[in-house]
């Protein structure tokens, strides 16, 4: 089903904010979920009948109107990124999504009016047909969800780019299995041309080894040895420790002489003085 063209309200460059890519999807989600969101708070009105949840759920209605505006324009970025890579078919199809939206996001403005209205007026045959024209929105939003899940899905827009991208680094490690495996079979060959050469070869090849220069073995290098000197160091060390002897026996004997001489005055005995015989008187 063709729908008639309906453009998207554009806002001023100056407002419009830099839209990247690939958030179309996180967006609609919650354009799908909000007007059942707002389909259950009409119910409970109906059997409540609070002017508050009237008033809540006009402010959900114009949550939806914006979150639809900005699921077109995310949607509009998305789709020219796809684009290029897009056949015919299913540039038709993204077209006819595109369209579906764009009804989408008109109809909930209506509905957002119309919600006004009965929240100004507060009749109950009002809020039931508006809650008729809301179960309509609903399924509308379904079914164009669906088709936007069957142009990523089935038709792989904005998937096909990743996919190429993804597809050439698998591919060098694919040839880097062929070379592997016609590494053996190379070496196989060269192993065969080298065994099926002329036999005439082999008695040069050793008439080759045969001629080529012995190598000259080391001279035997003699090391002196070390026994004389060893000897004439042992001799000084001895004679050595002798002279220390000798010197060391002569010093203790004038000590022993000087301690002779030095004792020898204090053991000699002190002379007797004369005894006085006593006068007569």
């Amino acid at each position: 089903m063709t729908l008639p063209t309906l453009p998207i309200p554009e806002l001023p460059a100056e407002l419009m904010p830099p839209i990247p890519e690939l958030v179309h999807p996180f967006v609609v989600h919650f354009a799908i979920a909000l007007p059942f969101l707002i389909i259950l708070m009409e119910l409970i009105n109906l059997a409540v009948r609070k002017r508050t949840i009237g008033v809540l759920s006009f402010v959900y209605m114009v949550l939806l109107t914006l979150v639809l505006y900005a699921a077109l324009l995310t949607g509009s970025t998305d789709g020219q990124a796809a684009k290029d890579s897009l056949d015919a078919a299913t540039k038709a199809l993204l077209s006819d999504h595109k369209q579906w939206a764009i009804y989408l996001f008109y109809a909930s403005v209506l509905l957002m009016l119309f919600k006004l209205l009965s929240v100004l007026v507060r009749k109950t045959p009002l809020r039931v047909l508006f809650l008729i024209i809301l179960f309509l929105f609903a399924a509308a939003t379904l079914a164009t969800g669906k088709r936007g899940g069957a142009l990523v899905y089935e038709h792989g827009v904005n998937v096909g780019v990743k996919k190429s991208s993804a597809a050439a680094p698998a591919a060098a490690p694919a040839e880097e299995m062929k070379k592997e495996e016609s590494a053996p079979a190379a070496a196989e060959t060269s192993k065969e041309e080298t065994s099926s050469a002329p036999a005439a070869e082999k008695p040069e090849a050793s008439e080759r080894t045969t001629e080529a220069p012995k190598k000259k073995e080391p001279a035997e290098v003699t090391i002196p040895t070390a026994e004389p000197k060893t000897e004439s160091v042992t001799e000084k060390a001895v004679e050595a420790v002798e002279t220390v002897k000798k010197e060391a026996e002569g010093a203790v004997e004038k000590a022993m002489d000087k301690a002779k001489e030095a004792v020898a005055p204090a053991e000699a005995p002190a002379p007797e003085q004369p005894v006085e015989a006593p006068h007569a008187q």
